[in-house]
């Protein structure tokens, strides 16, 4: 066996992994934020006058924005490392489990990851803002109607 193609592998493999640990640690730090946004308006409606709801809702947008491009920008970096250590452990005939679960992921098309990034990122990015003016909107039509 060829120890060098064998480590050029595991590197791409290695880089695929660190890409994906990149993407997780990015939609954990988007959902802290994500609920951060939802406690804020729990705890302190009060303070989501329409001016600064819209500001936080147009500064969330931005990050969020920001976030997901950044999560695209890994996800196709981490397929083409993918299919670079796929396509070399072909044409050197190296055969590994992590090697055939990449190729069985790259049949697959990814396709639990798209169902869940098809679900989960315009949930929360919908269910945050909705919420942020829903509370808003409500507790000034309360206090109007106290008044």
């Amino acid at each position: 066996m060829d120890i060098e193609a064998l480590n050029a592998v595991m590197d791409l493999l290695n880089q695929t992994h660190e890409f994906g640990e990149s993407i997780w640690s990015r939609i954990e730090f988007w959902t802290g934020i994500s609920f951060g946004m939802i406690a804020l308006a729990y705890i302190a409606p009060n303070r989501l006058t329409p001016a600064t709801t819209v500001l936080v809702v147009l500064l969330y947008i931005g990050f969020s924005v920001s976030v997901v491009s950044n999560i695209q920008t890994d996800l196709e970096r981490a397929e083409v490392y993918g299919r670079d250590a796929v396509a070399l452990a072909e044409e050197k005939n190296i055969k590994t489990g992590a090697v055939e679960l990449t190729r069985q992921y790259m049949i697959s098309g990814g396709s639990k990851l798209e169902a869940f990034s098809f679900i989960y990122i315009p949930g929360l990015l919908l269910g945050t803002i909705g919420y942020l003016c829903w509370t808003s909107y409500s507790y000034h039509v309360r206090t109007k109607r106290d008044s």
